[in-house]
């Protein structure tokens, strides 16, 4: 008796064409999300208290989200992040993903981090409606950052890197102007809130250096990646972190740069579109490899 061939490449799993346009569309109905209700209009009212919060300028009720609209961004930053960790742990589980599948465990684990973390903090601000300057989703973020920071590594050193000077040159200035940004937004944090806690202070300085730490990571990680068949898939991952280190940055900077900034601002979409490029980028990559496979059979 003849056994069936296990089914390999697309057909063993969602297609690529289906992943890429729920993908997209998911983005643009999130960024149609924020553009439309993203302006605050409901008085935010302390929950110790029960009064409404006054600008201090101005007397008047601080404005805030409502809370629908806090819900909705969460639905669409937690969707997508599961979703990239799915795909990503499907890379991993097939032995036929040429980049490495210990590259893809590492991104699958950081994107589920991340979701984890997004439900703790989440929690703290839709269901207790407090803000906590640290909490455990830190850690949860700070693991993320570590894992897509290794999963880059490994990706690059598969490749045998050779860069020639003025590549050098590039990725130094890019680590330059990321630190100096570092700075300025540690500096902005430090001059906000000059008698914050020791380790809110750690905390909120890490965030900079790792995203400093990312950026020169996917500096090199779009050179050593820059020609070749395979070079779509990294795009999009690098894409995917560039989205994260802007989203990330500016959180960072206008959380303590402006008192009553507020979280659900527009900026905040690039956490939306960090995991959709992650995902496209994953699905992109499993698509390749097994063509790959396949035309190796064929010869």
């Amino acid at each position: 008796m003849l056994r069936d061939k296990p089914k390999s490449g697309s057909s063993a799993g969602l297609p690529l064409a289906p992943v890429i346009a729920v993908g997209l569309g998911w983005f643009v109905l999130a960024l149609m999300f924020f553009l439309l209700f993203g302006t605050p209009s409901v008085p935010e009212v302390d929950p110790a208290t029960e009064q409404l919060i006054l600008t201090p300028e101005t007397g008047k009720a601080t404005l805030g989200f409502p809370l629908w609209y806090t819900v909705g961004t969460y639905i669409f930053e937690l969707a997508a992040l599961f979703a990239a960790s799915l795909l990503c742990f499907r890379n991993y589980q097939s032995p036929q993903v040429v980049s490495g599948r210990s590259v893809w465990l590492c991104f699958a684990l950081g994107l589920l981090l991340y979701f984890l973390g997004d439900l703790v903090f989440g929690y703290y601000e839709v269901v207790l409606r407090s803000e906590q300057s640290v909490s455990i989703a830190d850690f949860f973020y700070f693991g993320t950052y570590a894992l897509l920071g290794v999963g880059m590594i490994l990706a690059i050193a598969s490749r045998r890197l050779t860069l020639d000077l003025w590549q050098w040159v590039l990725v130094a200035v890019v680590g330059l102007l990321g630190a100096l940004f570092a700075l300025w937004v540690n500096h902005a944090a430090a001059m906000a809130n000059p008698s914050a806690p020791l380790l809110d202070r750690l905390v909120t300085a890490a965030y900079p250096l790792f995203d400093t730490a990312l950026l020169i990571i996917t500096t090199i990680l779009l050179l050593a990646f820059w020609g070749g068949r395979f070079a779509q898939a990294w795009r999009l991952i690098a894409g995917g972190v560039l989205a994260l280190y802007v989203a990330d940055s500016y959180y960072q900077y206008a959380s303590n740069a402006f008192k009553d900034y507020q979280s659900g601002s527009l900026t905040e979409v690039f956490f939306v579109l960090f995991p959709v490029l992650f995902a496209i980028g994953a699905a992109v990559e499993y698509e390749l490899s097994n063509k790959s496979r396949r035309g190796i059979r064929r010869r």
